[in-house]
């Protein structure tokens, strides 16, 4: 049976604007997107934070991971 877990964290992500562009980076993870406003950014980084994490989940990974973060 699969267990669900929620893990509630504080993951510092840097906001700045490279050209026309606005950048979300978390140095934490070693993770950043982009988009054309900040609120875009932090879209595109939430999603990428899930798939992150799904992925990491899924091949088994995560702690080991975290442990690198």
């Amino acid at each position: 049976m699969s267990q669900v877990r929620c893990i509630k964290a504080n993951i510092p992500v840097l906001f700045f604007k490279e050209d026309d562009k606005y950048v979300a980076y978390s140095r934490a993870l070693d993770l950043s997107t982009c988009g054309d406003t900040e609120k875009d950014a932090w879209k595109m980084f939430r999603e990428a934070l899930g798939i992150f994490l799904a992925e990491t989940t899924k091949m088994g990974t995560l702690a080991e991971v975290m442990d690198d973060c």
